[in-house]
């Protein structure tokens, strides 16, 4: 991302897996900190969607700042420590994703 160059340390991007077949969407590493982003197309989530957070948690340690699960629901909870699951709407700073039957307005000023 362009704005991040302008950050110091700069952030490093990323997929995470491990031999044992645990994985994670998108990590982010800037300095010693690590925020990791999972992202489920499911309104429902089961302890079995944190497994991949949650084994980069125990790989990284301290540095682990936050787990995020972006789901396609409307409920934010917290899962565990540091972990938390968010709609994928808000996440995105989108509120509320319209359904097809709701007319969307442009403002083109």
């Amino acid at each position: 991302m362009a704005w991040d160059k302008l950050a110091s340390p700069v952030s490093r991007y990323f997929f995470w897996r491990t031999a044992a077949g645990a994985e994670v969407d998108l990590v982010i590493e800037r300095g010693d900190q690590v925020v990791a982003v999972e992202v489920k197309a499911t309104t429902t989530l089961t302890r079995r969607e944190t497994t991949g957070l949650r084994a980069l948690q125990g790989d990284v340690g301290e540095r682990f700042r936050m787990g995020i699960i972006a789901h396609l629901g409307t409920e934010t909870r917290v899962l565990g420590d540091r972990l938390v699951a968010v709609p994928l709407a808000s996440l995105l700073g989108a509120g509320r994703i319209p359904s097809s039957e709701t007319e969307v307005t442009v403002d083109r000023s």
